[in-house]
């Protein structure tokens, strides 16, 4: 299964979807309607409307280029990158967050997050210009 959000695309829109195998989805649904009958009308209108005149896709699009611009120096998915820095002291003053933070044993304390839902393309060009890609090692890049 597989629990998602598009809060993280369109701030304060609370939606979610769930991807379940067929066999489990009368289980689920029967639980969930238990808890919650609909969104507010006003939301699903929302999300209506972003679907119908394609603004998914745009910011899907922007997402992707977001996630091409970093590949180069670590491992990115369309929301954030985790990368280890030889020094993080540039990556944590600019918004990245310290990968310990994410664990509740303190583990990944040599990687940073980079968030990419907020930063513009530009932004995360001038983040990275200067910073030659063997600067930045990710989990698969070393």
């Amino acid at each position: 299964m597989v629990v998602g959000s598009l809060d993280p695309l369109f701030p304060g829109l609370h939606l979610g979807f769930v991807a379940a195998p067929e066999e489990l989805f009368p289980t689920y649904l029967a639980l969930l309607e238990g808890a919650y009958l609909h969104p507010p009308t006003y939301m699903q209108y929302l999300f209506y409307v972003a679907m119908k005149t394609r603004a998914v896709d745009k910011v899907f699009a922007v997402l992707r280029r977001r996630e091409a611009l970093l590949r180069a120096y670590c491992p990115a998915t369309p929301y954030f990158a985790w990368c280890k820095p030889r020094d993080k002291t540039r990556f944590l003053r600019l918004g990245a967050m310290e990968g310990s933070v994410f664990s509740r044993r303190g583990l990944f304390g040599e990687y940073i997050r980079l968030g990419l839902t907020s930063a513009t393309e530009e932004e995360l060009a001038a983040l990275l210009s200067g910073v030659p890609p063997e600067e930045l090692q990710g989990g698969g890049h070393s």
